[in-house]
């Protein structure tokens, strides 16, 4: 998939086609107020909507630890979710 199908794609789904924290915070000045908090808030669902399916997927404990371990770097969830686009 090449990188414009991916910016399309999180384009349709109302986020910002970015994955790097410079280029976010650059996009997201040049946004009205009211749509940057849009875009942020259906990230943020997106990714806890990856978080739940994959604590669903959890066999253990020590599962479920390294899943809340890994959603809390937020590198981890950028890449979470551009990872749920490129599917």
């Amino acid at each position: 998939m090449t990188d414009l199908e991916l910016t399309i794609k999180a384009m349709n789904k109302g986020i910002i086609p970015a994955f790097n924290s410079s280029d976010i915070a650059r996009l997201l000045e040049t946004c009205d107020p009211g749509d940057a908090r849009r875009m942020k808030r259906k990230f943020r669902k997106l990714w806890r909507r990856e978080k739940k399916n994959e604590i669903r997927k959890a066999e253990t404990a020590a599962d479920l630890r390294y899943i809340e371990a890994w959603f809390s770097v937020p590198v981890q969830r950028r890449n979470t979710v551009r990872k749920r686009l490129l599917k």
